[in-house]
């Protein structure tokens, strides 16, 4: 079964992640930067991702692949 895995390089830090909205299970969690205005990147649990592929399919950034 694939899982969802970010490449940080890619990742645009969206004030509204998209990826993580379209999460069924919320295994997306958005961090902030320490000053609580810049925006930081996502991470995903991988123990929690189902592989159903919809964070790939909205990530702006293309930073999500199915793996």
């Amino acid at each position: 079964m694939a899982i969802a895995k970010i490449d940080l390089n890619l990742c645009e830090k969206c004030a509204v992640c998209d990826a993580m909205l379209a999460c069924p299970i919320d295994a997306i969690t958005h961090h902030w930067a320490e000053d609580l205005v810049h925006n930081g990147p996502v991470e995903i649990d991988t123990k929690r991702c189902l592989g159903c592929g919809k964070c790939e399919r909205v990530c702006r950034g293309k930073a999500i692949t199915m793996s």
